[in-house]
């Protein structure tokens, strides 16, 4: 699993000049011509139902598929997503230990969050992106609503 925002920039350096494909949740690669047009920093402050106050950070990476193909800047490579995180970095500070989420949405289906894992970092990189699941705070700390 790729459970941090430094975790995703630590892979992305140690493979320079890779391919990155992400796989949807049924396991089709994205089209390739995809775009990361997005990096969002996002602080979260949340009262679960048993009364506790929670607070963490999130950075989504937002990937579009645009209509038209514009093959010769795509597929993007590890050095092109590090070049717009490094861009991102210089105007805006990113909570590098952020849980890392991605946000996409095939064309018939309304934008959703993942988590992700890599499936595969040999001649290329492969990320699978996995359905985000919710869960109770309060259960996990033995009561509830």
């Amino acid at each position: 699993m790729l459970h941090t925002f430094s975790e995703f920039v630590s892979l992305l350096e140690a493979n320079p000049k890779k391919e990155v494909l992400f796989l949807d949740i049924s396991g089709e690669v994205i089209p390739r011509i995809y775009h990361l047009t997005e990096v969002k920093n996002c602080r979260i402050e949340s009262v679960d139902c048993g009364g506790v106050a929670n607070t963490w950070t999130e950075v989504l990476l937002q990937l579009w598929v645009p209509g038209d193909e514009n093959p010769e800047k795509h597929p993007l490579n590890t050095d092109k997503i590090l070049e717009i995180i490094y861009r991102v970095q210089k105007l805006q500070e990113i909570d590098v230990m952020g849980e890392l989420f991605f946000e996409y949405n095939a064309l018939k289906d309304p934008i959703a969050k993942f988590s992700a894992k890599v499936v595969n970092d040999a001649e290329e990189i492969e990320i699978q992106l996995l359905k985000k699941q919710s869960c109770c705070k309060a259960i996990l700390r033995g009561g509830c609503c």
